[in-house]
């Protein structure tokens, strides 16, 4: 009687488990499907918000002009050759009055040339980028001049850091050009029809010559730690 009781009850809890177990797996293979479906639905939603962006921006044209000027903020002047010399001269006299001694100040400046040809003169201060935007120097030109200079600190121009000018092509004024600076304002990617000095009749130290050519001569002056690379 023991053994046959203890059979029973043994086949009973083995059937009752299996039974079970059955149960339980028959769930699991449902689960697949249910994810399957969550996935779908994501990548629906995902797509809708993405096609929904690419809309709106094809919209922004129509809505603005094809031609109009990007705003690409209050310290970002674009410049094209329809201005006047006046009006573009203005606006580099207020930028350097600005950031001619701002060392430690916050503001940036950005003043960005469309191709074409220009007559001013761009003294660059602490934090200015002057650029052309053409796709070599050659295609914006300055008459003029693109300097750095050292007249706020009485010729010494080893504070003259955080500028820099590119991608410009530059007929000085009497056949020369000025770039007394220090470390952290390079001058690259420009076409200098004249000589260049590099120093202000006091001391300068450190600055970057890049992708450049200078028909004239470069005179160093009081330079030291100065690097020149890929420049004739």
């Amino acid at each position: 009687m023991t053994n046959d009781t203890t059979g029973t009850t043994g086949t009973t809890g083995t059937t009752g488990t299996t039974g079970t177990s059955d149960t339980t797996g028959t769930s699991d293979t449902t689960q697949p499907g249910h994810r399957r479906r969550r996935r779908v639905a994501r990548a629906t939603a995902a797509f809708a918000v993405v096609a929904g962006a690419v809309a709106a921006a094809l919209t922004v044209p129509a809505a603005h002009g094809a031609d109009a000027e990007p705003d690409l903020g209050p310290n970002v002047q674009i410049f094209d050759p329809s201005m006047s010399a006046q009006e573009i001269q203005g606006k580099l006299d207020s930028v350097f009055g600005e950031q001619e001694k701002n060392q430690f100040g916050e503001d940036r400046h950005a003043l960005l040339f469309k191709p074409g040809s220009y007559d001013v003169k761009a003294n660059v201060g602490f934090y200015t980028q002057v650029a052309g935007l053409g796709l070599s120097p050659d295609d914006t030109t300055i008459n003029g001049q693109v300097h750095a200079e050292a007249d706020w600190f009485d010729g010494n121009a080893t504070q003259n850091f955080w500028r820099d000018a590119e991608n410009l092509a530059v007929n000085p004024d009497g056949g020369a050009d000025r770039w007394a600076v220090s470390q952290a304002a390079p001058y690259r990617r420009m076409h200098l029809k004249g000589d260049l000095q590099l120093d202000d009749g006091g001391w300068s130290s450190g600055g970057l010559l890049a992708d450049t050519k200078v028909d004239g001569q470069v005179k160093s002056g009081s330079q030291q730690q100065w690097l020149s690379r890929n420049t004739e």
